[in-house]
């Protein structure tokens, strides 16, 4: 398992960055929203991919989560996304 991740959160947010499960929280280092996906396969297809042509990220340095805002974690391929993150 990577700790690249994306993660989905509540309220619509998409992330992925190096993930940190803590007791109460998620840190989520180097952190980008993924603004605009890309893909035609889904989210599993940027874990699988990397970045793709049409990926939109907006960089947001660092993020700490409550884990109750967490929907879902992806484990990302960390060659294919370590040149970016």
């Amino acid at each position: 398992m990577s700790n690249i991740k994306i993660v989905v959160a509540d309220r619509g947010w998409v992330l992925i960055g190096n993930v940190f499960q803590g007791k109460d929280s998620t840190l989520i280092k180097n952190a980008y929203v993924i603004r605009c996906w890309g893909t035609t396969e889904g989210l599993g297809e940027l874990c699988i991919k990397g970045k793709l042509s049409e990926t939109v990220l907006e960089k947001c340095m660092d993020i700490e989560l409550p884990l109750r805002s967490i929907i879902a974690f992806f484990d990302c391929d960390q060659d294919k996304w370590k040149n970016v993150l």
